[in-house]
Protein backbone atom coordinates (compact mmCIF):
# COMPACT_ATOMS: atom_id res chain seq x y z
CA UNK A 1 0.00 0.00 0.00
CA UNK A 2 1.12 3.49 -0.41
CA UNK A 3 0.93 6.06 2.19
CA UNK A 4 0.34 9.69 2.72
CA UNK A 5 0.84 10.28 -0.77
CA UNK A 6 4.56 8.45 -1.04
CA UNK A 7 5.25 6.46 -3.48
CA UNK A 8 6.63 2.81 -2.89
CA UNK A 9 10.00 2.62 -4.71
CA UNK A 10 10.71 -0.44 -6.60
CA UNK A 11 14.11 -2.31 -6.51
CA UNK A 12 15.00 -4.13 -9.40
CA UNK A 13 17.13 -7.00 -9.40
CA UNK A 14 20.67 -6.53 -11.17
CA UNK A 15 20.09 -2.73 -11.71
CA UNK A 16 23.73 -2.57 -11.46
CA UNK A 17 24.08 -4.25 -14.71
CA UNK A 18 22.01 -1.67 -17.11
CA UNK A 19 23.63 0.16 -18.88
CA UNK A 20 23.46 3.89 -18.14
CA UNK A 21 22.55 6.95 -20.96
CA UNK A 22 25.94 7.93 -21.19
CA UNK A 23 27.79 4.82 -21.53
CA UNK A 24 24.94 4.22 -24.35
CA UNK A 25 25.71 6.98 -26.65
CA UNK A 26 29.87 6.40 -25.63
CA UNK A 27 31.16 6.43 -28.82
CA UNK A 28 32.97 2.28 -29.56
CA UNK A 29 36.69 1.90 -29.80
CA UNK A 30 36.39 2.13 -33.80
CA UNK A 31 34.42 5.49 -33.41
CA UNK A 32 37.16 6.85 -30.72
CA UNK A 33 39.94 5.63 -33.74
CA UNK A 34 38.51 7.55 -36.62
CA UNK A 35 38.06 10.57 -35.01
CA UNK A 36 41.90 10.64 -34.51
CA UNK A 37 42.32 11.59 -38.17
CA UNK A 38 40.06 14.42 -40.86
CA UNK A 39 37.37 13.69 -42.79
CA UNK A 40 39.19 12.58 -45.35
CA UNK A 41 41.46 10.07 -43.87
CA UNK A 42 38.67 8.69 -41.98
CA UNK A 43 37.02 8.28 -45.00
CA UNK A 44 39.93 6.71 -46.87
CA UNK A 45 40.05 4.84 -43.83
CA UNK A 46 36.74 3.19 -44.16
CA UNK A 47 35.83 2.56 -47.55
CA UNK A 48 39.71 2.56 -49.11
CA UNK A 49 40.22 -0.60 -50.95
CA UNK A 50 43.64 -2.27 -50.51
CA UNK A 51 47.10 -1.20 -51.68
CA UNK A 52 47.37 -2.79 -55.48
CA UNK A 53 49.93 -5.26 -56.22
CA UNK A 54 52.38 -4.72 -58.63
CA UNK A 55 51.34 -6.12 -62.05
CA UNK A 56 52.90 -7.34 -65.06
CA UNK A 57 51.02 -6.91 -68.03
CA UNK A 58 53.16 -9.04 -70.34
CA UNK A 59 53.09 -12.04 -68.21
CA UNK A 60 50.77 -11.66 -65.30
CA UNK A 61 46.97 -12.68 -65.47
CA UNK A 62 44.28 -10.16 -64.35
CA UNK A 63 41.45 -12.51 -62.78
CA UNK A 64 38.25 -10.85 -61.44
CA UNK A 65 34.59 -11.13 -60.75
CA UNK A 66 32.64 -9.41 -63.77
CA UNK A 67 29.91 -7.13 -61.64
CA UNK A 68 28.22 -4.94 -64.53
CA UNK A 69 29.05 -4.29 -68.24
CA UNK A 70 28.56 -1.56 -70.79
CA UNK A 71 30.01 -0.08 -73.38
CA UNK A 72 30.92 3.58 -74.97
CA UNK A 73 31.96 5.08 -78.51
CA UNK A 74 35.74 6.23 -78.89
CA UNK A 75 38.39 6.10 -81.02
CA UNK A 76 40.72 3.15 -82.16
CA UNK A 77 43.69 3.21 -80.08
CA UNK A 78 46.79 1.87 -81.64
CA UNK A 79 48.27 -1.43 -80.74
CA UNK A 80 44.42 -2.49 -80.05
CA UNK A 81 42.16 -5.12 -82.09
CA UNK A 82 39.36 -3.80 -83.84
CA UNK A 83 38.60 -0.89 -86.68
CA UNK A 84 41.23 1.70 -87.73
CA UNK A 85 38.42 3.58 -89.45
CA UNK A 86 36.22 5.86 -87.77
CA UNK A 87 34.71 6.04 -83.80
CA UNK A 88 34.91 2.12 -82.62
CA UNK A 89 32.92 0.59 -79.93
CA UNK A 90 34.42 -0.11 -76.63
CA UNK A 91 33.06 -2.62 -74.12
CA UNK A 92 33.87 -1.49 -70.12
CA UNK A 93 33.79 -4.74 -67.36
CA UNK A 94 33.21 -3.53 -63.83
CA UNK A 95 34.58 -6.19 -61.26
CA UNK A 96 36.68 -6.50 -58.00
CA UNK A 97 39.45 -8.76 -57.08
CA UNK A 98 39.41 -11.78 -54.97
CA UNK A 99 41.74 -9.23 -52.81
CA UNK A 100 39.34 -6.53 -52.76
CA UNK A 101 40.66 -4.36 -55.53
CA UNK A 102 37.92 -2.79 -58.39
CA UNK A 103 38.34 -3.06 -61.89
CA UNK A 104 37.41 -1.20 -65.01
CA UNK A 105 38.36 -3.13 -68.10
CA UNK A 106 38.38 -1.59 -71.23
CA UNK A 107 37.84 -3.78 -74.17
CA UNK A 108 38.80 -3.11 -77.60
CA UNK A 109 37.74 -5.31 -80.91
CA UNK A 110 34.54 -6.75 -79.88
CA UNK A 111 32.46 -5.76 -82.68
CA UNK A 112 28.73 -6.90 -83.40
CA UNK A 113 27.48 -8.73 -86.59
CA UNK A 114 24.64 -10.93 -87.41
CA UNK A 115 23.94 -13.56 -90.21
CA UNK A 116 21.58 -13.67 -93.25
CA UNK A 117 21.22 -16.45 -95.87
CA UNK A 118 23.75 -16.20 -99.05
CA UNK A 119 22.00 -16.20 -102.43
CA UNK A 120 22.06 -19.68 -103.93
CA UNK A 121 24.64 -18.14 -106.46
CA UNK A 122 26.89 -16.55 -104.37
CA UNK A 123 30.61 -17.11 -104.37
CA UNK A 124 33.18 -15.98 -101.75
CA UNK A 125 34.65 -13.73 -104.17
CA UNK A 126 30.89 -11.46 -104.36
CA UNK A 127 31.54 -10.63 -100.53
CA UNK A 128 32.97 -7.73 -101.06
CA UNK A 129 30.80 -5.98 -103.70
CA UNK A 130 28.06 -7.16 -101.44
CA UNK A 131 29.64 -5.63 -98.69
CA UNK A 132 29.97 -2.06 -100.74
CA UNK A 133 26.57 -1.92 -101.87
CA UNK A 134 25.21 -2.56 -98.00
CA UNK A 135 27.55 0.47 -96.98
CA UNK A 136 26.35 2.59 -99.10
CA UNK A 137 22.87 1.84 -98.50
CA UNK A 138 23.16 2.19 -94.58
CA UNK A 139 25.34 5.32 -94.90
CA UNK A 140 22.97 6.92 -96.88
CA UNK A 141 20.07 5.70 -94.86
CA UNK A 142 21.43 7.88 -91.84
CA UNK A 143 19.50 10.78 -91.15
CA UNK A 144 22.37 12.27 -89.17
CA UNK A 145 25.99 11.44 -88.75
CA UNK A 146 27.04 12.51 -85.67
CA UNK A 147 29.50 9.99 -84.64
CA UNK A 148 31.15 11.13 -88.11
CA UNK A 149 30.56 7.08 -89.18
CA UNK A 150 33.04 6.15 -92.21
CA UNK A 151 32.51 2.80 -92.75
CA UNK A 152 29.56 1.45 -91.56
CA UNK A 153 29.84 -2.33 -93.25
CA UNK A 154 33.45 -3.42 -91.61
CA UNK A 155 33.55 -6.83 -93.37
CA UNK A 156 30.91 -9.34 -94.76
CA UNK A 157 32.04 -12.71 -94.58
CA UNK A 158 31.20 -16.45 -95.95
CA UNK A 159 30.35 -19.28 -93.64
CA UNK A 160 28.94 -22.51 -94.26
CA UNK A 161 26.44 -23.11 -91.60
CA UNK A 162 22.90 -25.12 -90.26
CA UNK A 163 20.13 -22.86 -88.87
CA UNK A 164 18.38 -23.61 -85.61
CA UNK A 165 15.07 -22.54 -86.38
CA UNK A 166 12.75 -25.45 -87.52
CA UNK A 167 13.86 -29.42 -88.93
CA UNK A 168 16.85 -29.34 -91.94
CA UNK A 169 17.85 -32.73 -91.40
CA UNK A 170 21.21 -31.75 -90.46
CA UNK A 171 21.53 -29.74 -93.68
CA UNK A 172 24.20 -26.64 -93.93
CA UNK A 173 23.83 -24.15 -96.46
CA UNK A 174 25.88 -20.91 -96.80
CA UNK A 175 25.29 -18.20 -94.70
CA UNK A 176 27.23 -14.26 -94.93
CA UNK A 177 28.22 -12.75 -91.54
CA UNK A 178 28.16 -9.13 -91.49
CA UNK A 179 29.81 -7.13 -89.46
CA UNK A 180 29.24 -3.69 -88.37
CA UNK A 181 31.11 -0.71 -87.20
CA UNK A 182 28.80 0.17 -84.20
CA UNK A 183 26.15 -1.54 -82.67
CA UNK A 184 23.20 0.95 -83.28
CA UNK A 185 23.72 0.22 -86.81
CA UNK A 186 22.64 -3.24 -86.51
CA UNK A 187 18.75 -2.27 -86.97
CA UNK A 188 19.37 0.25 -90.03
CA UNK A 189 21.17 -2.71 -92.30
CA UNK A 190 18.90 -5.30 -90.97
CA UNK A 191 15.61 -3.34 -92.24
CA UNK A 192 17.32 -2.48 -95.46
CA UNK A 193 18.13 -6.24 -95.98
CA UNK A 194 14.55 -7.17 -95.07
CA UNK A 195 13.02 -4.41 -97.49
CA UNK A 196 15.88 -5.68 -100.20
CA UNK A 197 18.75 -5.29 -101.88
CA UNK A 198 21.34 -5.36 -104.73
CA UNK A 199 24.97 -5.61 -105.52
CA UNK A 200 26.46 -6.36 -108.53
CA UNK A 201 24.08 -6.98 -111.54
CA UNK A 202 22.10 -9.15 -109.34
CA UNK A 203 18.07 -8.71 -109.32
CA UNK A 204 17.08 -6.59 -105.79
CA UNK A 205 15.81 -9.56 -103.02
CA UNK A 206 14.90 -9.29 -99.59
CA UNK A 207 16.67 -11.82 -96.69
CA UNK A 208 15.96 -12.75 -93.26
CA UNK A 209 18.32 -11.92 -90.71
CA UNK A 210 19.51 -13.87 -87.56
CA UNK A 211 20.95 -13.00 -84.46
CA UNK A 212 19.94 -9.30 -85.18
CA UNK A 213 17.94 -9.02 -82.05
CA UNK A 214 21.16 -9.82 -79.69
CA UNK A 215 21.82 -7.00 -77.38
CA UNK A 216 25.98 -5.93 -78.23
CA UNK A 217 26.68 -6.21 -74.16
Amino acid sequence: MERGGEKRKLDYPNSNNKRTKSEETKPSGFEQELAKFGPAESRALKWGRPPLPSLDASKDALVFQQLDLDHYIGQHHVGMPGSTIGPVPIARMYGITMEGNSVLCHIHGFVPYFFIPAPSNMKKDDCHAFKDALNRAVLADMRSNKDMVVQAVLAVDYHIKESIYGYHGNRKIPFLQITMSLPKLIAPAKRILESGIRYNSNPERAYTTYESNIEYE
